[in-house]
């Protein structure tokens, strides 16, 4: 069982509270995922399952859109609605500055994650820390918001903001609703999530856990389980010619004419290329080195 299920999570489970059951679901102990949803977010959760697993951390393609929700006047420990309230002020500015401040936080620039996030600093989970209180100084990072859209402000029951985001790996909705809130002198928390997007996977593409249950107890799964090279499609393709098989099953490097196809004039150090079979199996991919195809990842 290889390949990758996009999960359409509901809120109340975290990332892994997700994978937990889908293994119970599918049987399958090899199951990750690739990029974390916080609980109460909803929506695209990229599932890995067998030797996709792999995958994680290396998909050529992980910008996400989010539509979120956010309220004004409100600081909580967590960046969001569900966390201890710190602080409540009256909110200044006007619905008009609000939009105008969201729809102009477009752009790279250094965000602070939260605490309360599954970022690492020296080996441990931030919230882990969070949760015994304790605050540590995070480095920021850049991200970058490639487009908000959609953007709605209401001042009934409190000053509220919706708006459809695209941004880049590893960008913390959360933190931005902070900051824009910031750049114009006020606090805000992010109140609703949904992930409608991740890589090539949108949310039309996602399957609730009954039904990825109901195509186990079916036989079906094969009709939801997307093949793990769909995650590489952008990387050229290139076939071991059958002389070199052997060399390639056990991890070696190849030169390029050890392969049949697909390296012709493209190989500058750091591409990256699918590698077939000459049955046409998906077995890996490799990067160039000094003219030479080495292992990047493989699938075996």
């Amino acid at each position: 069982m290889n390949g990758i299920i996009i999960l359409n999570k509901p809120a109340g489970f975290t990332s892994l509270d997700a994978v937990a059951k889908l293994r119970g679901i599918l049987k399958e102990r090899r199951i990750g995922h690739a990029g974390t949803l916080d609980p109460q977010a909803t929506g695209v959760l990229v599932v890995l399952v067998g030797n996709a697993a792999r995958c994680s951390g290396i998909l050529p393609n992980d910008d996400k859109v989010y539509e979120a929700e956010c309220v004004f006047g409100i600081e909580t420990d967590t960046e969001d609605i569900w966390g201890k309230v710190l602080k409540e002020e009256s909110v200044k500015a006007s619905a008009e500055e609000i939009k105008s401040a969201i729809e102009s936080f477009t752009g790279t620039y250094l965000q602070t994650p939260p605490m309360y996030s599954a970022k690492k600093v020296q080996g441990r989970k931030l919230y882990e820390l969070a949760r015994q209180g304790i605050e540590v100084e995070r480095k920021a990072c850049a991200v970058t918001i490639h487009e908000i859209t959609d953007v709605h402000v209401s001042e009934e029951e409190g000053v509220r903001a919706s708006f459809t985001v695209h941004v880049s790996s590893g960008t913390y909705i959360r933190s931005l609703i902070r900051d824009i809130a910031a750049s114009i002198g006020e606090k805000a928390v992010m109140t609703a999530l949904k992930r409608t997007l991740q890589g090539i996977f949108p949310l039309s593409a996602a399957h609730s856990f009954s039904e990825i249950e109901e195509a186990v107890k079916a036989g079906n799964l094969s009709d939801i389980l997307i093949p793990t090279e769909r995650v590489f499609e952008t990387y050229p393709c290139a076939t071991v010619l059958p002389d070199y098989e052997a060399r390639f099953l056990n991890g070696n490097k190849l030169l390029p004419e050890m392969v049949a196809s697909g390296t012709s004039g493209l190989m500058e150090d750091g591409a990256r290329f699918r590698i077939h079979l000459t049955d046409g199996s998906f077995k890996a991919v490799y990067e160039v080195k000094e003219g030479v195809l080495t292992p990047y990842k493989m699938f075996l």
